[in-house]
């Protein structure tokens, strides 16, 4: 029942110049722990080189390490996240 909130930074890097953002578009996909895709979207770049989407979890999401494919340009970069269950603390204070 949750919403993971991602972000990033591209740049586009050549010998001998300064790193400046691409435009365009990233293609953007994660995969739950199942390996079943549960987005797959096309995210604008903004004028800085940064880009941002959500993706809600239902309460029946599955748990364990999502992979994020984030592809601009015939690259790709991985990351990976984890949906754990939350655990109540529970602690009793004594005199």
């Amino acid at each position: 029942g949750e919403t993971v909130h991602f972000k990033g930074l591209v740049r586009e890097v050549a010998l001998g110049r300064t790193p400046v953002p691409p435009s365009g578009r990233v293609a953007v996909k994660v995969d739950d722990a199942r390996g079943t895709t549960v987005l797959t979207k096309n995210v604008p770049i903004s004028a800085f080189g940064g880009f941002a989407f959500d993706l809600p979890l239902d309460e029946a999401a599955a748990l364990g390490d999502y992979y994020v494919n984030a592809t601009i340009q015939d690259q790709t970069f991985r990351e990976t996240f984890s949906v754990e269950e939350f655990k109540p603390v529970s602690f009793e204070i004594v005199d």
